[in-house]
């Protein structure tokens, strides 16, 4: 499996340096399922674009990347088609209300699971983990769903919270951790998580913290 999470993508030279490591081919050929079901806000949806844009910057055509929607049930019979499927970030409860409403959970494992890359930003990025418990920790996304089932893919074994610590203290993490007894990498907004296979690399700034409390 090949994953590249991140809080707010491709912002830092070594997190795109990862990106193009992970995909191996040559960006122009390359072609990304973009899903920004997360982002429903004016201001979530900004930077939906500013993702997009930082795509193209590496080289990937703007005619390769298709708009993928998991509100959209119909999309699951061309997400195997592309080589990435990039997941932008937004309301974590509202895109894994959308994902597993339309079976979009089985989908994205087996994408996985066909060693082709996964790449998540902020929400995008908590959803391959055990479970979204972390986006309840303040300040909290929203949960106007009413999701309460908060299990999540389990791809990875631990769980991360994104934008660490611009938004969430490591401190506050650390607390979380500890009351939950679970392993969790805080990441800060120019800091990524490669992981290829059963190795991961933390790359970009290299800001973060990890918690392994028993």
């Amino acid at each position: 499996m090949k994953l590249l999470l991140t809080s707010t993508g491709l912002t830092h030279p070594k997190i795109i340096s990862a990106f193009n490591e992970l995909i191996g081919n040559d960006l122009s050929k390359v072609t990304i399922g973009f899903v920004k079901t997360a982002s429903r806000t004016k201001e979530e949806l900004k930077y939906v674009n500013k993702s997009k844009n930082e795509l193209i910057d590496t080289g990937v055509l703007v005619s390769n990347i298709r708009i993928l929607d998991f509100a959209n049930r119909n999309d699951t019979k061309t997400m195997h088609e592309y080589d990435v499927l990039y997941v932008c970030g937004g309301n974590t409860f509202h895109l894994l209300n959308e994902i597993k409403k339309n079976n979009y959970d089985i989908e994205i494992k087996k994408f996985i699971y066909q060693n082709k890359l996964y790449v998540g930003v902020s929400a995008g990025s908590i959803i391959p983990t055990p479970n979204i418990e972390i986006a309840c920790v303040e300040p909290s996304d929203p949960n106007d769903v009413g999701l309460k089932d908060f299990s999540a893919l389990g791809i990875i074994d631990f769980e991360i919270s994104p934008h660490s610590p611009e938004l969430v203290p490591f401190e506050t993490v650390g607390g979380y951790a500890k009351t939950n007894k679970r392993k969790i990498y805080a990441i800060s907004n120019k800091t990524a998580l490669k992981i290829e296979g059963a190795k991961l690399e933390i790359v970009g700034e290299r800001n973060y913290r990890f918690f392994n409390v028993k």
